[in-house]
């Protein structure tokens, strides 16, 4: 194995001298272009999933697991189908997809060879021989699909001249599609491939072609042979039968600097034929007792069917299966039955409706799953394309099948018939109708279409009427008059003297009609109906009932003087089924189906009608419908009324059977019309038609307008008015109701001025209502109407006010009132009633009282005179003195101030007094009336009473003692005793306690005048209770003032530090607990439970300042020394500063720092003077024990089990570890150390420091070494054969016996070892002691029985520091054999260890003879015994001489790492726009690296707010080995659509060759407006160049998507991607000569040339110009003449002229500032000349930079110098620094990104950003030259030219948002948040770049080109 390893550092070595960027990932096992294209694989590329196997017997095994199922695309063609004969004629369906399911189907049947794959260049004419067998070591065999086979490689390598042994061998085997290696978990590469001298094996993808690679050791004799076995997988249900597996591997390896390749001839090839059967049934099934029913609404037969579609193979979990491609499930549906047959459905019984599809028991969508076809409102079959597919749990029940694949499926099919045809007449004989519903199956397996399966299921449908349904005729009859239908009920008959009506019902034969039992009909009561006759009833029906089904004739018989006309000898036929009539023949009847009745209509020939409406105009003058009017028809001459009508609601009036003739028309009463009169005799002639509806004439009539007519309209002789309420400003009152009592009519006007009361002789005009009462006017918010009233003059008596209001003067009005008119209208005012209310004010001392609550209970009256009168306010209820009662006391109102009730009052003098005053207060002196005046106009009147206080009150004002700010919430209580013993309470008994108000202050209550006492009972919030007790001395009339400060309540910050490196403990949480002593001196927790730190911090707050406090510790970091977590650890006791001292930071936060111990690692490192030829070297096995110290060290004392750490066993290195110790003192002790003397101190006291031998402490790497002398030796033995020099003989066993004088046989004598020859000849012995010693050997095998045993003794001695070599030689045969044996001391070991990290692994240990050597190599890639990964170190040489003289060789690794990968996640909304796209890179980190991305709920982008719709929710993290590393997260939009600009983003990105974004190259902005009229055009820029100040690196990248983005007003994208590549290395590009105004910028001519790979083009100038009309002349430091190299220097030449009239300035200033991307503050600013005449200027940036008191160093990526050119327009420039304190920003990178365009730009015809990139977080940032993110600067409509700069040197820096991460901080949170940078860009950062840039930088200096 180590030579192996060997092979493949060799191989990986040279890999990765001959690999570009690739290299790497190949040299270490790694599959480079899977590295540069892990999406490309997961979107389409070929997977890995193969079975688990069994190495034992694999043929024919059904194997768990699916091998590889998709389609490879692109690349070399793969394998060759060979179609074998039999399957001919169905080649053409190769290989594809399912269509209708998505389906990957495989390979048709044919030979699936892999020829012309992964081939080698040889460099011999010699060939490696290579063969091959499938299982059983045959030529051919044959599987079924899914199954696996044994695949035998063989191969012999050939022997080329003197090179004796072969590196960089590999074995190459392309695999076809569906063919993958099977698992194997005990083989380390994880894939069934198995046999010796095998390095390494994967699977990967070359030229598209998955591909099986096996890298065999280094070292591999020339002529040896082995074989390989590979255990490949089919795949089930994707190889057709018949296909052929032909496999053609390729192998190569490398011999003294040749190579030599091998194949197999494809004649010798072996043939693995795929066996596949398969096929699908189906079977349709229906119970007719179980599956057919009567509908819920008896109309339908519903019939369900039963489809099962079943696997033809009795079992279908099985391997042998084929995809199903193609699948139609038709059921065709009966058809009609043919003239007197009953197969099929009767006439108008066709199944009319699919009521229901289920399959698996889940309903299927219409025209989704399935299809109906139907013809009119028959179905006539049904198309089902949709079957179940295998889940993943079907696949967990069903391992041979695969996840998707057709499982069995049953289908049910629901179908309803019409139920009426198929039911016939009770007394008919039933024939059912019998149905055939057929099901077809058509499909296709792997494309290849299969014989369709059919089945058929039967029902049989027919039923008899049934004689408990029987059924019911139903007649509705009507009489026709005009055009007007009269239901003929028992009033129409009277009025039109029908006499009866009768309808006589025969049956189908013409015989009178019996029931359904074949008795006489009977009416509904039972009654037998004579010859079945049946009158119609009062409501103008009749009813047959209890028919059977059936056909009936009807026929009307009315009497000869009904004047009814009926058609004579006719009769009506109808049938009735099921509940339903139909009406088959009128025969000459007016009839038609009425609902489920029968509806008959007759006329008259001998009466009429008379219709016309009745109306009134009324008092408003309206002409409206009057109801209850009577009218009379009389003969001509005569009064006497013949016909009589009432007119209806709606005014119609009708005279129903009337005869024909001339009559008058009569009003004979209005009814309940009160206000109209009837009008006298005749109005109006009508003349009488039999059948007709007669419209009279009337003499004269009003119009009735848009009323129905004929209309006749009286009109009422009265009117209304209106009236309407006010206040004097006009506006309506709309409060309470004013009252009015009216008097008239009065022919005159009255004249009311000076009247104070109606005048009695008035008094008989009072209007009155009809029962006699007067008639009260009252308004509903402020309006009325009248009743009707007499033509005239009326008076108005307002007999009642408004609420608020008063009346104005006698309150009377006048208003003439018209007839047929209620427009008059007459406005009545009221002046508002003035309100009145009292403010009582209390006075103590000279100080006014504020507290309201003091000065409630005052009470006031108010009276009408100054003595005696009436009082209207504040009277006693039902006193005399006061008539309205209402009390007027003092409370305080809403707001805060003590005021009375208002008391309403008109206009007038009144006067007031107070009666009672505020308890505490004085009423006023001489309290007497006081009197007061309101007026009209005035709204509110206030009076204030002042009252003088009997008791004083004491004014507490509360304040912050620190910040001597006011304090709200203080709560004190009164006492009357200084022991605060007797509260001062209130009227009710309640302690009176003062709270203290927002200004700080607090009141007390008045107070008798005394002392008093105020204690605190609660603080303010955030403040500590003061516990002094404070003296008031209460005088009366007076206000006592007391101000009473508290100290605000502190924090105490509690920071956790490593006592060591002194830094912040984030890595792990630690939580603490305060203690603080209470009033009795006892220490008390001050929280419940411990805190938790967050970033290695902990704040409490709510502390007492000046107190005391003990920190205890529950919860220590992990990899600290841990604290007690049961009880707490006492870290320390603090007391916070009074609150007056220094000592609070901002907050009032005290710090205090905690530190952290850190837990230390003792190693030792064992080493031994044995062998190691005066050097020492590892010694593994030695047993220590490790002792914790007392406290008094004392070895005998603390080495006892108490004490014991652990025991620890050295290694194969000699180490050995304690890991997680306190640091201290401790005891080694060295128990075991075979055949070595312990140490010479034992035990040896040792010391372990915080953080000794510990990750993040680099400081504090200490290892001890042991040294151990050895005080025995060993004897190491081979056995050899003289006559075959190398070979060793096994199994042959020696004894050692003690060397005694003189004795030859040491037959009985003590064995001291017993040693035995192993495969390879050799045999150590264990430990000897020194001295003399012999071997003699006792034991032969059998396989060398033709030798004999040598029983001589061989004498050798041992030496202590040691191993002695033996070679023991046969020399003879049986008949004579002769031993030579050698005493050999010229040898001694070697040790071959890998140094990983500073700790040491054995991997090789050996015995070289004096005189031998060899070559060593390392491994390149090596996995210790932890599992770690390390690779060798750059700087060391893989191969190293191996020699006699040295005993140690020690090889340097490094941790191994690939590199890093990139993972994106892309939010998109509802039509797939990319909202926002985040990437990150994901280190190695030993293939645990991860990254986690936030998804946050809520998105704003531009603008727009979307909520996140997708599974996953919350956050994503992606590792490092995961297969998918790119999501896209859906978002649903929640804004409505935006009005006005909006800001759409536009991003760069370099795509791979699918389109998929790799790397963010930058972006920019342009604005749309929804209100716009047309599309915004964006055009991207055709190339960027990316440059690396620092390393002096640029890239190019071109437009490969589409670069023109239409952008329409109201869109809904809200971000583009525009895709780049880089040019190809040699791809012909442009390069662009631009003539430029060297004042303006602006690009006056551009030239383009094509550069060809390898070519030189060169352009001259012109020394004048024109352009636009002005002559330009270049400018005197250009050159005439330029040359552009291919791939050197910039592609832009920059050609800079003047106008003739003008002249460059000699001079301008150059900004240079610093900035601090961890602030964003500007550290440094100054101005450089730039002179014409220097043409530059170098401007240099120290590499740390201090500011402030701050320590700054510079950001990667920047170059050390700033080269500005005379030509360039940037006159700024930005160096960025970080703190170096800020660990957020060590990795943000600084990148020069330029759009290179066409258009008029400075510089050299870009745009420039700085693009910050933090590649750990994933944070990046597009900034101009001032250093503003460019999410401030957005473009400008005008300009559509890619990337912003801001020539505005005022744009404020305070636009960067000063968020915590600095500037890349401010990019996060900005609503279009720029993707990351990924290490792709970093990669080219590297020496060869270096040397580029300054090469590159020498040409263009030498030009003078101008570029930076």
């Amino acid at each position: 194995m180590k030579k192996g390893k060997r092979i493949i550092a060799l191989f990986l070595a040279v890999l990765m001298i001959a690999t570009s960027d690739t290299g790497v990932y190949q040299a270490f096992g790694m599959d480079a272009a899977n590295q540069a294209s892990e999406a490309e694989e997961a979107a389409g590329g070929e997977g890995q999933s193969s079975g688990t196997v069994d190495q034992e017997d694999i043929s024919g095994q059904e194997q768990g697991g699916a091998g590889d199922t998709t389609n490879q695309e692109g690349g070399q063609q793969e394998a060759e189908v060979q179609t074998p004969p039999s399957k001919q004629d169905n080649s053409a369906a190769g290989s594809g997809t399912d269509a209708a399911n998505g389906n990957d189907i495989g390979d048709a049947a044919g030979a699936l060879e892999t020829d012309g794959i992964s081939t080698f260049a040889a460099d011999s004419t010699q060939k490696i021989d290579l063969n091959a067998k499938v299982n059983n070591d045959m030529p051919a065999a044959s599987v079924a699909s899914g199954e696996t086979f044994r695949y035998i490689l063989g191969y012999n390598l050939p022997a080329l001249g003197s090179s004796a042994t072969y590196n960089a061998v590999t074995i190459k085997i392309p695999l076809p599609d569906h063919v993958s290696v099977a698992e194997d978990s005990s083989q380390s590469w994880g894939l069934a491939v198995t046999g010796q001298k095998i390095a390494w094996v994967r699977t990967t993808k070359i030229d598209g072609v998955n591909t099986l690679s096996i890298t065999m050791d280094t070292g591999l004799n020339a002529g040896q042979g082995s074989d390989i076995s590979i255990v490949l997988k089919t795949e089930n249900f994707q190889m057709a039968d018949g296909t052929q597996i032909i496999l053609n591997p390729t192998m190569e390896g490398k011999a003294g600097g040749v190579t030599v390749t091998g194949s197999i001839e494809e004649a010798s090839r072996p043939v693995v034929t795929v066996n596949a059967k398969d096929g699908w049934k189906v079977s349709k099934s229906i119970s007719q007792d179980r599956d057919v029913r009567i509908s819920n609404d008896a109309k339908s037969y519903e019939a369900t069917y039963t489809i099962n579609v079943d696997s033809t193979k009795a079992n279908f979990n099985s391997n042998g299966r084929m995809a199903v491609t193609d699948y139609l499930l038709t059921d065709i549906l009966p058809t009609l039955a043919s003239a007197g047959s009953y197969d099929g459905y009767p006439d108008g019984g066709q199944p009319y409706e699919v009521a229901a599809v289920t399959m698996g028991g889940q309903p299927l969508v219409k025209g989704t799953d399935y299809d109906v076809v139907e013809e009119g409102d028959t179905v006539k079959s049904l198309k089902i394309r949709t079957y179940e597919k295998a889940t993943q749990a079907d696949v967990a029940d069903y391992p041979n099948i695969t996840e998707g694949s057709m499982m069995p499926t049953t289908y049910t099919v629901t179908l309803k018939y019409h139920r009426n045809p198929y039911i016939v007449e009770s007394n008919k004989v039933l024939n059912k109708w019998t149905l055939t519903n057929t099901a077809q199956l058509d499909y296709a397996l792997l494309g290849t279409a299969q014989a369709p399966s059919t089945d058929t299921a039967q029902i049989q449908l027919g039923e008899k009427e049934k004689a408990a349904d029987p059924q019911s005729i139903v007649i509705n009859k009507y009489l026709q008059v005009g055009t007007e239908l009269l239901p003929m009920d028992e009033e129409t008959s009277s009025k039109f003297h029908t006499g009866a009506v009768a309808f006589k019902l025969y049956d189908e034969d013409g015989q009178p009609a019996v029931d359904i039992e074949g008795n006489a009909l009977k009416d509904a009561n039972g009654n037998e109906l004579a010859d079945s006759t049946i009158a119609i009833g009062k409501d103008g029906s009749a009813t047959f009932q209890n028919l059977y089904r059936g056909t009936y004739y009807i026929e009307e018989i009315v009497s000869d003087d009904s004047g009814l006309r009926v058609p004579s000898g006719k009769k009506i036929k109808v049938t009735v089924k099921n509940g339903q009539l139909a009406l088959d023949d009128a025969d000459g009847y007016t009839a038609e189906l009425d609902g489920n009745g029968l509806k008959i209509v007759n006329t008259t020939d001998k009466y009429g009608m008379v219709q016309f409406y009745k109306y009134g105009k009324n008092a408003n003058g309206k002409v409206e419908p009057l109801e209850g009017v009577k009218f009379a028809l009389t003969l001509p001459g005569d009064e006497t009324p013949k016909y009589t009508a009432v007119s209806e609601k709606d005014g119609r009036v009708r005279f129903q059977g009337v005869e024909p003739g001339l009559y008058e028309i009569r009003e004979t009463s209005v009814g309940s019309n009160e206000e109209y009169v009837a009008a006298p005799g005749v109005i109006g002639t009508v003349t009488v038609t039999a059948g007709q509806i007669a419209s009279p004439a009337f003499a004269s009539s009003e119009s009735t307008g848009p009323l129905a007519n004929p209309g006749y309209v009286n009109v009422s002789p009265k009117g209304r008015f209106q009236l309407m309420k006010t206040d004097e400003k006009g506006n309506i009152i709309t409060g309470s109701p004013a009252t009015f009592q009216l008097y008239g009519p009065f022919e005159t006007e009255q004249n009311i001025n000076g009247l104070t009361e109606i005048p009695q002789e008035w008094m008989q005009k009072l209007v009155k209502k009809a029962d006699g009462s007067a008639y009260e006017m009252s308004t509903s918010n402020g309006m009325a109407t009248s009743i009707a009233l007499e033509e005239g003059y009326y008076v108005l008596k307002e007999t009642k006010e408004p609420d608020g209001y008063a009346i104005i003067e006698n309150g009377m009005a006048q208003v003439k009132v018209a007839a047929n008119t209620s427009d008059t209208e007459l406005e009545v005012q009221n002046t508002p009633k003035i309100k009145v209310r009292f403010l009582k004010e209390g006075k103590v001392g000279n100080v006014t009282v504020t507290d309201s609550a003091q000065l409630t209970g005052a009470e006031f009256e108010i009276w009408d005179s100054l003595t005696g009168g009436t009082c209207l306010y504040g009277g006693e209820e039902g006193n005399p003195k006061g008539t309205l009662g209402t009390k007027l006391v003092t409370a305080v109102d809403g707001t805060g101030n003590p005021y009375t009730e208002y008391a309403q009052l008109a206009p007038g003098t009144y006067y007031y007094i107070e009666t009672k005053a505020p308890e505490g207060f004085q009423t006023p002196d001489g309290n007497t009336r006081t009197e007061f005046t309101v007026s009209r106009g005035e709204e509110t009147k206030d009076i204030t009473v002042v009252n003088t206080a009997d008791y004083g009150r004491i004014k507490l004002v509360k304040k912050d003692s620190h910040s001597g700010q006011t304090l709200a919430g203080a709560k004190f209580q009164i006492f009357m005793d200084s022991a605060c013993k007797q509260p001062v309470t209130d009227s009710k008994g309640n302690p009176v306690v003062l709270t203290s108000a927002d200004d700080g202050i607090a009141y007390s209550p008045l107070l008798p005048k005394g002392t008093y006492w105020l204690k605190e009972i609660e603080a303010p919030k955030g403040h500590v209770m003061s516990k002094t007790v404070i003296q008031a001395d209460v005088g009366e009339n007076q206000e006592t003032e007391i101000e009473v400060s508290n100290d605000p309540e502190v924090s105490l910050k509690i920071q956790k530090t490593d006592s060591v490196t002194g830094n912040v403990i984030t890595e792990d949480t630690a939580s603490f607990r305060l203690k603080a002593q209470d009033d009795g001196g006892v220490w008390q927790w001050v929280q419940a439970d411990p805190a938790v730190t967050t970033d290695g911090v902990v704040v409490f707050t709510g502390l007492v300042p000046g107190k005391a406090y003990q920190i205890y510790e529950f919860k220590s970091p992990a990899g600290y020394v841990p604290a007690d977590l049961a009880n707490g650890t006492l870290v320390t006791v603090v007391t916070l500063p009074s609150i007056k001292e220094d000592g609070y930071g901002e907050g009032l936060i005290y710090s205090e720092v905690v530190k952290n111990v850190p837990l230390g690692t003792y190693k030792i490192y064992k080493t031994t003077d044995f062998d190691g030829n005066g050097a020492n070297v590892p010694l593994g096995g030695a047993v220590f024990e490790l002792y914790q110290c007392g406290d008094t060290p004392d070895a005998a004392a603390d080495c006892v089990e108490k004490n014991l750490v652990s025991a620890q066993t050295t290694d194969a290195g000699g180490n050995a570890q304690w890991t997680g110790l306190l640091p201290g003192e401790y005891w080694l002790k060295e128990i075991t150390a075979e055949g070595h003397q312990l140490m010479a101190e034992n035990p040896r006291r040792v010391s372990v420091k915080p953080g000794q031998n510990t990750e993040g402490y680099p400081d504090l790497e200490q290892v001890d070494e042991i040294q151990n002398q050895a005080k025995d030796g060993k004897v190491a033995i081979a056995k050899a054969d003289a006559n075959e020099p190398g070979a060793r003989l096994a199994n042959v066993t020696f004894s050692i016996y003690k060397e005694e004088a003189g004795v030859t046989d040491y037959s009985g004598k003590e064995v001291i070892a017993t040693l035995t020859t192993n495969q390879d000849g050799n045999a150590i012995s264990g430990w000897l002691e020194p001295g003399a010693y012999v071997l003699v050997e006792q034991e032969l095998p059998d396989e060398l029985s033709s030798y004999e045993r040598d029983t001589t003794p061989h004498a050798f001695t041992i030496t202590a520091d040691k191993s002695l070599y033996l070679e023991l030689i046969v020399t003879g045969d049986v008949s004579g054999n002769e031993y030579a044996y050698v005493v050999s001391s010229g040898e001694h070991n070697y040790t071959v260890s890998y140094n990983l990290g500073g700790r040491s692994e054995v991997v090789e240990t050996g015995v070289i003879q004096q005189g031998d050597s060899f070559e060593f190599v390392a491994d390149s890639f090596y996995v210790d015994a932890n599992g770690n990964e390390w690779q060798l170190a750059a700087s060391e040489n893989a191969s190293r001489t191996v020699a006699y003289g040295a005993e140690n060789y020690s090889f340097n690794y490094v941790a191994y790492d690939p590199g890093p990968v990139s993972a994106s996640v892309a939010f998109v909304d509802e039509y797939g726009n990319v909202l926002k796209r985040q990437s990150k890179s994901i280190a190695y980190n030993q293939g645990k690296g991860q990254v986690t991305f936030d998804l946050p709920g809520e998105l704003e982008v531009n603008g727009r707010k979307y909520e996140i719709d997708d599974t996953l929710t919350g956050s994503l993290t992606i590792s490092y080995m995961d297969d998918v590393l790119d999501y896209e997260i859906s978002y649903r939009s929640v804004s409505q659509q935006e009005e006005g600009p909006y800001t759409v983003t536009v991003e760069y990105w370099e795509v791979d060759a699918a389109g998929k974004p790799v790397t963010f190259l930058g972006n920019t902005y342009f604005t749309q407006d929804t209100n716009a009229d047309s599309d915004y055009v964006f055009n991207a820029p055709q190339t960027i160049r990316i440059r690396n100040q620092e390393a002096g690196s640029e890239t190019y990248y071109k437009v490969v998507s589409n670069a023109t983005i239409t952008q329409a007003p109201k869109g809904e994208e809200r971000l583009y991607t525009v895709g780049y590549q880089k040019y190809a290395e040699e791809e012909p590009y442009e390069w662009s000569i631009r003539l430029i105004d060297a004042e303006t910028g602006k690009i006056l001519k551009e030239e383009v040339k094509m550069v060809d790979a390898g070519t030189t083009e060169a352009y001259k100038a012109a020394t004048e110009i024109e352009a636009d009309g002005v002559k330009y002349l270049l400018d005197s430091k250009m050159e005439r003449e330029y040359t552009h190299t291919y791939n050197q220097g910039s592609r832009i030449q920059n050609i800079y002229y003047h106008q003739e009239s003008s002249e460059l300035p000699a001079s301008y200033d150059l900004t240079i500032q610093y900035m601090s991307v961890s602030d964003n503050t500007m550290l440094y600013t100054d101005k450089t000349a730039v002179t014409a005449e220097a043409g530059s200027a170098q401007v240099a940036s120290p590499q740390n930079y201090e500011a402030n008191g701050k320590q700054y160093v510079r950001l990667s990526g920047q170059s050390d110098v700033v080269n500005h050119d005379f030509y360039s327009a940037q006159r700024t420039y930005t160096i960025y620094y970080r703190d170096v304190n800020d660990e957020q920003n060590v990795d943000t990178v600084v990148t020069q990104e330029d759009v290179v365009t066409s258009e008029n730009l400075v510089d050299d015809g870009t745009q420039t950003a700085t693009v910050l990139t933090n590649a750990t977080t994933g944070t990046t940032v597009t900034l101009n030259d001032e250093g503003v993110p460019l999410a401030n600067t957005q473009t400008d409509d005008e300009d559509d030219n890619g990337l912003v700069t801001s020539e505005d040197e005022d744009v404020p820096l305070a636009n960067i948002d000063g968020s915590k991460g600095g500037i890349l901080g401010a990019a996060a949170s900005h609503p279009v948040t720029t993707g990351v940078i990924l290490a792709a860009l970093l990669a080219m950062i590297g020496i060869a770049g270096y040397f580029f840039w300054k090469k590159k930088n020498e040409k263009e200096d030498a030009a003078g080109d101008g570029s930076n």
